[in-house]
């Protein structure tokens, strides 16, 4: 049977020309939804972009042959009711805090969260997803949600997760933490392109520990300055600053650097078999709390 949808599309958008243009944003319509559409809207009107709101309902685990026609039929319609009136409510909450329109659409889709979230980011060639996120029993769900997991893990573009609790303020300074590798270039540039429009500066940031070797240190060394070769003409632009810190851990360092700097969020590069790992590494998981307090963009590779 065909999928049961609702769509409203946004209006082109003939303003933004480059950077982020369009976003998609997944909503269960919980508070920690809510708050993530309003951080969005405000982020959408600070980089002129669209916004795709999603909502992604289940399908029936029964064979359809078993059920009736009418009782499939049915449970579609309540569930696109549901999504209709949440999105009048959404059209409200924009005018409430906006001061001119922001551009957005809505869909309701029926199918698995992360799959539907993936195919549309696809087929809409978003630049950008945000996710809200919210506590749950795991540790993966506890730090960032199941569903933007697994995002984060196909999403071909960059994923932005907001907490419950953060509130949007204007993105002035962002911390990227670097690992020093060659992958980081290409997500340097990306995140140069949004700073860009965003008016921001990017802080990039790499922590050595007691546990750093002098192989290792040397090496993080011979990288850092082949980066700040590569992006001269940023920092001389005072766009770019890199910074190589000493603490006795990556959490203290970091922690510190964000509050000294007043770091508006984190952007950094995952890797999706350590990302998955390192969820389950309980010398790693402490690391990633760090998130929890603030945005974090997450450039896959």
């Amino acid at each position: 049977m065909e999928k049961t949808r609702i769509h409203h599309k946004p209006q082109k958008n003939a303003l933004n020309q480059g950077g982020i243009k369009e976003i998609l944003l997944p909503t269960d319509f919980s508070e920690a939804a809510a708050n993530a559409f309003v951080y969005t809207l405000y982020l959408a009107e600070q980089l002129q972009a669209k916004i795709h709101l999603l909502h992604v309902y289940p399908t029936t685990h029964l064979h359809e042959e078993l059920l009736h026609p009418d009782f499939v039929e049915n449970m579609n319609d309540a569930h696109l009711k549901i999504a209709s009136s949440a999105f009048e409510k959404y059209q409200i909450i924009a005018k409430e805090h906006l001061s001119r329109a922001v551009d957005f659409g809505f869909m309701a889709e029926s199918g698995t969260p992360y799959t539907e979230i993936i195919r549309l980011s696809k087929e809409l060639n978003v630049d950008l997803i945000v996710m809200g996120t919210q506590g749950a029993a795991s540790i993966n769900e506890r730090i960032l949600g199941s569903v933007t997991v697994r995002v984060i893990q196909e999403a071909t573009c960059p994923v932005l997760a907001i907490p419950a609790e953060y509130s949007y303020q204007p993105i002035e300074q962002i911390l990227y933490a670097m690992e020093m590798n060659q992958e980081e270039y290409s997500s340097v540039t990306q995140l140069i392109n949004i700073a860009r429009q965003m008016k921001a500066k990017i802080l990039c940031a790499n922590v050595q520990t007691k546990h750093t070797s002098t192989k290792q240190a040397e090496s993080a060394f011979v990288a850092e300055e082949a980066f700040m070769e590569h992006f001269s003409d940023l920092q001389q632009e005072g766009m770019l600053e890199f910074h190589s810190l000493q603490y006795p851990d990556i959490i203290e360092g970091l922690r510190h650097f964000i509050n000294v700097n007043k770091v508006d969020f984190i952007a950094m590069t995952t890797h999706k078999r350590d990302w998955v790992r390192q969820f389950s590494d309980p010398s790693l998981t402490r690391e990633m709390v760090l998130y929890t307090d603030m945005p974090l963009l997450a450039f896959h590779k």
